[in-house]
């Protein structure tokens, strides 16, 4: 009876421990951000490709400002895990991109700075803006 009740356990712990961490479905996925913005992207070939995602930066100077961001290359999946630093493709804003890929949902985090310079008021202006998103598989 004890033997049974380990082999029975044991499968419930792979069965548990498969279920948390389904392989990434290839498609197409869209949803919002904490911000309500719109955030889309593909998988495909072991990657995120084609990734953009909006977010509204607070301006020191300016107020609210809107943007997009595209990373300029696809992210490499790993784990069902994806993360790019570096620049906007568009714009040139500083991004950071962070995600995670589970079966047919995704989910994770979105920041943008960006800093400008005002020639007429000979002043710079500083925006940053952060928030988490979550999508599904159309």
């Amino acid at each position: 009876m004890k033997r049974i009740l380990v082999l029975v356990l044991a499968a419930l712990t792979v069965f548990a421990a498969v279920a948390v961490a389904a392989p990434p479905k290839k498609g197409s996925y869209s949803g919002k951000t904490s911000q309500n913005r719109a955030i889309t992207f593909k998988v495909s070939g072991g990657n995120v490709k084609a990734f953009s995602g909006g977010v509204n930066m607070f301006c020191g100077q300016s107020g609210l400002q809107f943007d997009a961001a595209i990373p300029p290359r696809a992210m490499r999946l790993r784990n069902g895990r994806f993360s790019y630093k570096g620049r906007d493709k568009v714009d040139g804003n500083n991004i950071e991109i962070s995600g995670r890929v589970n079966g047919g949902k995704a989910s994770g985090k979105l920041r943008m700075t960006d800093s400008r310079y005002d020639a007429g008021s000979q002043s710079f202006d500083t925006c940053a803006g952060s928030s988490t998103w979550k999508t599904k598989r159309r």
